[in-house]
C-alpha cells in the first residue's frame, strides 16, 4: 500500500489534504519553514502533530547535543 507523506509547515495545505482523505504523516524542517514567513516553529510542529490522531511527523530538531535532542522530541511527542 502506498502511503502519501505531505512535505510542508503549512497547517492550511495540511488541512486541505486531508479534508480529501489523503495525508498518511508530515515531514518538515527548517528550510520548508522559510517559505511559511514568520512562523513558531515549536508552535507549528505541535500544531501539525495534533492534527490527525496517530500519525508520522518527522521534524529536523533545532537542537544540537544529543540530551537536548531526546528532550526537543519529547516535547513533541
Amino acid at each position: 500500500m502506498t502511503k502519501v507523506f505531505l512535505d510542508t509547515a503549512s497547517a492550511t495545505e495540511i488541512r486541505e489534504f486531508l479534508s480529501w482523505g489523503i495525508g498518511d504523516g508530515v515531514t518538515t524542517n527548517q528550510k520548508i519553514f522559510l517559505s511559511e514567513g514568520s512562523v513558531d516553529f515549536k508552535q507549528r510542529v505541535l500544531e501539525i502533530c495534533g492534527m490527525k490522531k496517530e500519525w508520522p511527523v518527522s521534524v529536523e530538531t533545532t537542537t544540537k547535543g544529543s540530551e537536548e535532542l531526546v528532550e526537543e522530541a519529547r516535547q513533541y511527542a
